[in-house]
């Protein structure tokens, strides 16, 4: 019993001295507080507050276009261009290498007007000599043959010039049926054909205007040279269109051109036969 009064006691004197101890605390600071200096009244302000945060923008969307049907593709058949062959230049007009021919037909199987490019069988063929081409004469007529490396033009001739070098005769150039590239010439001039002369020149040439002189050579129309009269080494020829030796041989003196001279007689031809004066 005197242990509870004693607890009761002390906690009555402890509530006590709080009791009174806590008045005379507070009015001390107020005491204080009007004495000192007023000290200014912090205000506290409250932190600002952080804007917040802007939203982040989303990605804006990009719309997929809606993808277009795309027509059904249209199969055409494109037909294959054969290569076409390059054009081969067209060389310049020409007669071949060995283009040339010739021959002469005698007077009594010629058929002038008949135009043939290939030798009869009972022709004369030309010769060939260093300068010039031989065609034996006399003849009927005689045949010039070129052959060209394309068609003969129109226009081509073929001429004939004498020992002057004057043109003496021309004609054109014709073709025989089925051959273009080939040109005739027939020639049956007496003075060629027959010469008064066992030989007689000229010059023959192929001729287009475009083109110029193509084609030259000389020719000789050549009588058949017979034995000399008199004997081998006179020298003397008979008359080539005759055929007969002189009357008389001019080697022989004067003496035997007097009449009746015995020394006169020649292959048979007497001092009265002699027809010179």
């Amino acid at each position: 019993m005197n242990a509870r009064f004693t607890r009761s006691w002390h906690k009555a004197i402890t509530g006590l001295r709080f009791t009174l101890f806590a008045p005379l605390t507070l009015l001390a600071v107020l005491i204080l507080s009007a004495c000192s200096p007023a000290v200014p009244t912090a205000t506290l302000t409250p932190p600002p507050t952080p804007p917040p945060p802007s939203p982040t923008a989303l990605p804006s969307v990009t719309s997929i276009p809606t993808q277009t049907a795309l027509p059904s593709p249209t199969i055409t058949l494109t037909p294959t261009i054969e290569p076409t062959a390059t054009p081969t230049a067209i060389p310049p007009l020409a007669i071949l290498k060995d283009g040339f021919d010739a021959w002469c037909v005698p007077g009594d199987s010629h058929n002038l007007g008949v135009l043939t490019s290939k030798m009869p069988s009972d022709a004369g063929h030309y010769k060939q000599l260093k300068d010039a081409i031989q065609l034996t004469v006399p003849m009927g007529d005689c045949v010039f043959v070129y052959t060209f490396n394309q068609a003969v033009p129109a226009n081509a001739e073929f001429q004939i010039y004498d020992i002057f070098d004057h043109l003496a005769y021309k004609m054109p150039l014709i073709s025989p049926e089925g051959q273009p590239n080939v040109g005739v010439a027939t020639v049956n001039n007496q003075l060629m054909m027959s010469p008064p002369y066992y030989v007689i020149k000229f010059r023959l040439a192929v001729f287009t205007p475009e083109n110029g002189q193509m084609w030259t050579s000389n020719v000789n129309f050549s009588r058949p040279v017979p034995e000399a009269c008199f004997d081998p080494k006179s020298g003397i020829l008979p008359n080539p269109v005759t055929g007969a030796c002189p009357a008389a041989d001019p080697r022989e003196p004067e003496l035997c051109r007097k009449p009746g001279s015995i020394s006169c007689y020649t292959r048979g031809v007497t001092s009265e036969d002699d027809p010179r004066p």
